[in-house]
């Protein structure tokens, strides 16, 4: 009976593993010597409306649950359900000008980092800093305003980079006689966010003294979205390890990865 249970378990963790979405909350926004409150605050604003923007998040702000975003802790957190902690430091803002042909032309400078803090461990699983540049022939505010146009941008890609997705193999569409799998059917769709031509990493699932243990076995992409719970996929590699686990009744996953220049400029991700 026990061995029973831990198999059911297992079973039932590798299906909801990928079948909620992440949640998490957006903390404080600090800002350097010369960076003005104002400046914080629409900083904060556009990082919740860009992370609320992405299907695979479910986004809180802190202050709405009753917490000073200066002292949050990640306990209280927890009992929201809050698995990751957004914050967010400008760490310079400044602006310069020009003149030429009559004009005045009004250049700013700003550069922040955002950390990902994970609710339950207190460990750092993403940091980045990103520079942003903003013109205007108005006055050096509508400069600033400028420079905060990529944001929600920036949240796509922190998202796409430290989010990723997770989708059951439900069947195999094409195979080849040498090459094995070919097309699948995921069990992930446009409910979750997901889009054509997102690269993956596929996974299989077995079972270790009663824990799922993942191990890739190949990769491929998104070759187009069925439903908004159902994608078509292109194998591009390890097609026979996919139809052999497939044959065989082990879970198979996919899990989205992205390979894009986030925050090339100044900084990087950290997986």
């Amino acid at each position: 009976m026990k061995k029973v249970l831990l198999t059911l378990v297992a079973a039932f963790a590798a299906m909801t593993l990928f079948a909620q979405k992440t949640t998490v909350a957006v903390g404080e926004v600090q800002g350097g010597s010369n960076v003005g409150s104002e400046r914080v605050t629409a900083l904060r604003s556009l990082m919740i409306s860009g992370l609320a923007e992405q299907v695979r998040l479910s986004v809180l702000d802190v202050k709405n649950l009753g917490m000073n975003p200066s002292s949050v802790k990640l306990e209280e957190l927890q009992k929201y359900n809050v698995q990751y902690l957004i914050t967010a430091k400008i760490n310079s803002m400044n602006g310069s000008s020009s003149y030429s042909d009559g004009k005045t032309y009004y250049k700013a400078e700003m550069e922040y980092v955002v950390t990902i803090t994970d609710a339950a461990t207190g460990q750092v699983t993403g940091s980045a800093t990103q520079k942003h540049y903003g013109t205007s022939t108005k006055n050096y505010e509508s400069a600033y305003a400028d420079s905060f146009g990529l944001i929600g941008a920036d949240m796509k890609e922190l998202v796409a980079k430290n989010f990723p997705l997770t989708g059951k193999v439900v069947s195999i569409d094409q195979s080849h006689p040498k090459k094995g799998a070919m097309t699948v059917y995921v069990e992930l769709g446009a409910d979750a966010g997901l889009t054509a031509g997102t690269k993956f990493d596929v996974l299989q699932v077995v079972e270790v003294v009663g824990q799922p243990i993942k191990k890739t076995i190949g990769s491929g992409k998104v070759k187009e979205i069925s439903s908004g719970t159902l994608s078509l996929c292109q194998i591009n590699k390890g097609g026979l390890e996919v139809q052999n686990a497939m044959n065989s009744g082990v879970t198979v996953l996919i899990v989205t990865k992205y390979d894009g220049d986030i925050f090339d400029k100044v900084g990087n991700i950290i997986k």
